[in-house]
């Protein structure tokens, strides 16, 4: 199929030499490579859903770092962090691990409703 007149329309999807737009849902069951960015224009909250089975990760890499709201990846150490916040316990599991303080001033560890215990 081709056009003289520049665009192709076949069920309401419009196809323009390389171009195709007016797709409202795209199913596929292989590979989607990609040279080039994609991009989420719309100005509504936007969704990447992963629905594999329990164990079945969603894997984002890079050969290069993974940077994400400011927050960047790479190889499992996070940098870009101004805020750590956590519901739950933070473990360290390296043989000897330091927590280290650069800052000018100083370090403050407390609790709001509790004690606490350094060893």
């Amino acid at each position: 199929i081709s056009s003289t007149s520049g665009t192709v329309s076949l069920e309401d999807v419009v196809f323009a030499g390389s171009d195709i737009s007016s797709i409202a849902t795209l199913s596929m069951s292989g590979d989607l490579s990609n040279s080039g960015d994609i991009i989420l224009s719309s100005l509504l909250a936007q969704s990447i859903t992963h629905t594999g089975a329990v164990g079945q990760d969603l894997t984002i890499s890079s050969g290069g770092n993974v940077i994400s709201d400011g927050v960047t990846m790479n190889n499992g150490a996070l940098s870009g962090v101004t805020t750590l916040s956590a519901s739950d316990d933070i473990t360290l599991t390296k043989n000897v691990a330091t927590v280290v303080h650069s800052g000018t001033t100083s370090l403050s560890i407390l609790s709001t409703s509790g004690t606490v215990a350094v060893e």
